[in-house]
């Protein structure tokens, strides 16, 4: 049983899977007492930092023996060259080089002469996807490095952290993070950085519609019909050519499905639906879109629509319960002024009865 279990877990945790990354509202302030340009630098995927860090604790140690003025510039000026080299370093990550096959760097805009306590929102939105095993999200990080951008092109380092991928693989986050610099005594915060982030893995879901009953449906036969339902998701999304065959997608499997006709029932049930709905995506994904409920009268020649709805999804996956009313469209002539009829038509949406299910 013990090998079975260690079986199944080494299984799981070597199983690949596929992430989407957004990060987006990137807000910057200012907390220090300079007006500089700066940027912020994100590695989506980046290993752990093995390099000795950049300050210099004995800079900071009250114990150190004083040095004079010559001394401590030429420390401040080895210390900013070190920067340099590693803003510069991290800035031209390669997709492909060695220890970051993973990784995806993202650059924000630069930060023009922010003033101090003035925040800025920095417009660019990321969006991409990381493929990995599960094993490996303890592994990589998202690392975030802030930069100031010389009049020269030169990038120099600020401050940086990092965020392990298994924290934020659970969904959405805000997050604050703090940079600080060196000013020639000590190390003091600078600036503050805010953002959003959704990190989440992409399945194939599976929608079963079940105990589906209609109330009080519109008569389409004198005061009979004979009604089925019919479920569609309304996909927002765009699919591209690697998706087209999975189960769920485009061509592997149509976002439509339907229930079994019963003959002249205005208020019938309906036990399930004749197959469920796969969807592939996210779970963001999934919430943003809308559902599409119809009610048809069967005809033998051509089916009558009796009424539709549009349900969004948000908020809906938790509690699996849907109840709304159903309308239909009818075109009616619109009055002119005076009096006097119009010489057009109008659309407007009637009620046409009302279905409750899971």
């Amino acid at each position: 049983g013990k090998a079975a279990l260690d079986a199944f877990q080494n299984a799981l945790t070597s199983k690949r899977a596929t992430f989407v990354c957004d990060i987006f509202n990137v807000k910057l302030t200012n907390i220090g007492q300079r007006r500089r340009d700066v940027q912020v630098i994100m590695t989506l995927g980046a290993l752990p930092s093995d390099e000795t860090p950049l300050e210099d604790d004995s800079l900071e140690d009250p114990s150190a023996a004083p040095e004079n003025e010559a001394s401590a510039r030429r420390r401040l000026k080895s210390l900013r060259k070190r920067r340099r080299k590693a803003a510069q370093a991290s800035s031209s990550v390669a997709l492909d080089a060695p220890g970051t096959k993973k990784s995806h760097v993202f650059k924000t805009d630069v930060a023009t002469k922010l003033e101090r306590n003035k925040t800025v929102t920095l417009k660019k939105r990321f969006h991409t996807k990381w493929h990995g095993r599960y094993s490996e999200l303890d592994k990589r990080r998202l690392h975030l490095l802030l930069v100031e951008q010389t009049r020269f092109g030169n990038l120099i380092e600020i401050g940086g952290c990092e965020i392990s991928l298994l924290e934020i693989a659970s969904g959405s986050i805000q997050q604050e993070v703090t940079f600080r610099d060196y000013d020639g005594r000590s190390y003091i915060d600078s600036y503050r950085c805010y953002f959003h982030m959704h990190f989440q893995e992409r399945f194939t879901f599976v929608l079963n519609f079940v105990r589906w009953r209609g109330d009080k449906l519109r008569p389409t036969d004198v005061d009979s019909a004979d009604p089925y339902l019919k479920f569609t998701i309304k996909s927002r999304r765009k699919f591209r050519a690697q998706d087209f065959l999975r189960r769920g997608s485009l061509l592997g499997n149509a976002h439509t499905t339907y229930t079994d006709k019963v003959f002249n029932d205005l208020s019938p049930y309906y036990e399930e639906a004749k197959r469920p709905i796969y969807y592939y995506g996210t779970q963001s994904d999934l919430e943003n879109e809308t559902l599409r409920i119809e009610a048809w009268d069967w005809d033998a020649g051509i089916d009558d629509l009796i009424g539709f709805a549009e349900v969004p999804l948000r908020g809906l996956l938790r509690s699996g319960y849907i109840e709304t009313g159903l309308g239909y469209a009818v075109k009616e002539r619109a009055g002119g002024a005076a009096g006097v009829s119009g010489n057009y038509r109008e659309e407007r949406i009637r009620p046409a009865g009302k279905v409750v299910g899971h």
